[in-house]
């Protein structure tokens, strides 16, 4: 049976921007049903119920089928990839009949229209619902569908069709949710949205005309477009659909804070930057700081293997596409961290914008993404292998042995690796070193290139030391295998918590050689 409404666009581009003029990734369904509306009162479906009736068969009325829509809202998407263009503003300049007297001369003006950056969609995008149309509410809303010419930008040409059995590949979440991993926030209707756009039509459109002193051409200002109204709507996180198959990650979601102003924070101050961002949230929260935050476990307590960590993500790295233009302060969020302690984090955070360090102030945006660490990274290049290189530097978490250099950042290596592994349940990570190695190994861990770094303050890449192992920062190139996916973020080492060890890809050819494979 008919339970979804799916888009395609002929050229595979989407184009749209949100009210504050950047692009939108994909439409929402708040902007498909504006769309209806306007299918429901200009097009062939606006005619009379009485007048549309076919062989009988019977056909609700436009506004039915839209009170239906917002009584009935989507339970989720079936979302194909989606690529989205560059993130900068654009505007479209040109003259459009519009005159303005400036002083005694009366000008002919160049106005200015915000225009959406593209967002190549491979595929078709679904609205699901969990029961299926009412007979007279889907014969409607097909006429409704191909009365809608385009979504977004008037050149973002669409076509609207109804079909059945699509799978959800996302869904709409009860709330917000901001600690859901890979959510989406987007906009959807609720009741009384079509009462409102009806009210907002009426006001724009009245019934009396206006006189010719009204109806007279404005050339003391510009023409500016009408805000539409914002009652009746509802923010939403679209959340992935949980994969029975999928792998799990020591850290599933990041809090990725952008930094608005700041100094750049070089490799060798990136702990320093770390350690001042976790006395700042202590700060916030006061008595009572979880463990998982603090570090600080009670006596006899087992810590898990990992707790929230705190990197820095410098601008132009490899990441998630939306991250890319600027330097980002990233909190990652360790799997199965209980709902009270998210939530205390959610209440440091709620204006947390302003961090200083002893390398001077930073400004953070208050437009927090929550995105999943299991896919935190862009996927491999198609052709290519994944490389992780260590960044800024790890730090060893006990001594090794070994009959070469190889042999001793092996195991310092694949000990640290376990250790951050060490929760997830397809892992059974062994407690000797020999059988660690080993382990890893079978999946597909590979150490290319490790090397000491050479720095004259190696106390800079560790947040603490003792007396029984010494700062020893290293780099390296590894490859992970199976271990977890290769958009997984991803740290190692005694500092992975506090600004070390972070993994970050490096795509080369297969047929690209790398020096140095141990046991290769």
């Amino acid at each position: 049976m008919v339970n979804s409404l799916t888009a395609r666009w002929p050229h595979g581009i989407y184009l749209g921007h949100h009210p504050d003029g950047s692009p939108e990734l994909f439409p929402s369904f708040a902007r498909v049903f504006s769309a209806l509306v306007s299918a429901g009162n200009t097009g062939i479906s606006s005619l009379s119920a009485s007048s549309i009736r076919v062989d009988s068969e019977e056909f609700a009325s436009p506004e039915q089928v839209l009170l239906w829509l917002e009584s009935n809202p989507p339970k989720g998407l079936c979302l194909p990839p989606v690529v989205s263009g560059r993130r900068f503003e654009a505007l479209a300049y040109r003259k459009e009949g519009v005159f303005k007297k400036e002083g005694k001369a009366l000008n002919y003006k160049v106005t200015g229209r915000a225009v959406g950056e593209g967002t190549a969609i491979g595929g078709t995008l679904s609205w699901v619902w969990d029961q299926d149309f009412p007979d007279p509410i889907r014969r409607t809303l097909e006429l409704m569908c191909a009365d809608v010419g385009c979504l977004g930008e008037a050149s973002s040409l669409v076509i609207l069709e109804l079909a059945d059995n699509t799978e959800i590949t996302h869904e709409y979440s009860a709330g917000r949710q901001f600690f859901k991993a890979g959510g989406i926030e987007t906009q959807v209707v609720k009741p009384g949205r079509l009462k409102a756009l009806q009210e907002q039509y009426s006001i724009a459109h009245p019934e009396k005309l206006p006189s010719e002193a009204q109806d007279r051409h404005n050339t003391s200002a510009m023409p500016v477009s009408e805000i539409p109204s914002s009652v009746g709507l509802g923010t939403r996180r679209l959340i992935r659909v949980n994969n029975q198959n999928e792998q799990a990650v020591p850290w599933d979601k990041v809090i990725a804070i952008p930094i608005e102003e700041g100094p750049e924070v070089r490799p060798e101050g990136r702990v320093a930057f770390a350690v001042a961002t976790h006395r700042a949230l202590i700060a916030r929260i006061g008595n009572g700081a979880p463990a998982s935050i603090t570090g600080k476990y009670e006596e006899g307590v087992t810590p898990t293997a990992n707790r929230i960590g705190i990197q820095y993500l410098p601008v132009n790295t490899l990441s998630h596409e939306s991250l890319e233009a600027q330097a980002h302060l990233l909190l990652l969020i360790p799997s199965g961290l209980p709902e009270s302690e998210l939530q205390v984090l959610s209440e440091a955070l709620s204006s947390f914008q302003l961090l200083r360090s002893r390398f001077g102030r930073f400004n953070l945006s208050p437009d927090i993404q929550f995105l999943s660490g299991a896919e935190f990274w862009q996927p491999p290049a198609p052709g290519s292998r994944r490389i992780w290189t260590i960044s800024p530097a790890a730090i060893p978490e006990r001594w090794a042995t070994g009959g070469s250099q190889e042999d001793v950042y092996f195991e310092t290596i694949t000990w640290s690796l376990g250790n951050t592994l060490r929760d997830l349940t397809q892992l059974d990570v062994a407690s000797r070193p020999e059988d660690r190695a080993a382990a890893l190994a079978a999946k597909g861990f590979t150490v290319h290139e490790a090397r000491p770094l050479t720095t004259k303050h190696p106390t800079r890449y560790v947040h603490r030391t003792n007396k029984t192992m010494p700062a020893l920062p290293y780099t390296a190139r590894i490859e992970l295998g199976t271990l977890v996916p290769h958009t997984a973020l991803l740290a190692i080492g005694q500092s992975r918590h506090l600004g070390g060890g972070l993994l970050v890809p490096q795509d080369l050819n297969y047929e690209s050689e790398v020096c140095n494979d141990h046991g290769a």
